[in-house]
């Protein structure tokens, strides 16, 4: 049986961390889906739990801090591996209105790194995690072809925008040709 006393403990815990941490009075987004089952069940509702500490929570319990549009985009970039599109972040539009910026611009304050070009919607960064994650999940030590490249989904358009030649591309990856890859013998004088 849970003990729900020592769970709710946790929660309170929880609640003064953030407000004391973040400087703001904690919203429903900051727990979890158990926590807020403990909140609702003890409480009632959020917002009664709230008030039980003498706080006010801002704009109702639908309000999103700006620290948590940063977090959530910050993850979303560690899962997928490359600064993500607008598109693939749900919040996207109420970001951009809340931070007074476009998409870049909000990548940049959440401190991702990401390189784009006038003549691309796809990031440096995209470009180079997918065709390493390509050759990686392929088992080979090589750079596949054009066609195939294209055919997996890789941007290859996007290659000759932010590298001069195949060879910048490959040496910037640090992954070889398949030709190349054929001259990477271990030389047994080393």
């Amino acid at each position: 049986m849970v003990n729900r006393t020592k769970d709710l403990a946790a929660v309170i815990e929880k609640y003064n961390r953030i407000k004391k941490e973040k400087g703001r009075v904690p919203v429903v987004l900051d727990f979890s889906q158990e926590e807020k089952s403990l909140i609702k069940l003890r409480y009632g509702s959020f917002l009664q739990f709230c008030t039980s500490f003498g706080d006010k929570a801002p704009h109702g319990n639908v309000w999103i801090p700006d620290d948590i549009f940063i977090t959530e985009i910050q993850e979303l970039y560690q899962h997928l591996g490359y600064p993500p599109h607008s598109a693939q972040y749900k919040r996207a539009t109420s970001a951009i209105r809340r931070f007074n910026t476009d998409w870049k611009g909000l990548l940049k304050i959440a401190g991702i790194p990401a390189t784009f070009s006038p003549r691309s919607n796809v990031s440096k960064e995209e470009v180079a995690y997918k065709t390493k994650e390509l050759v990686h999940k392929s088992g080979s030590n090589y750079l596949p072809s054009w066609n195939q490249l294209k055919k997996e989904g890789i941007p290859v358009s996007s290659i000759y925008v932010y590298w001069d030649s195949m060879s910048d591309f490959k040496q910037d990856i640090r992954v070889p040709a398949k030709l190349d890859s054929q001259f990477l013998v271990d030389d047994p004088a080393d």
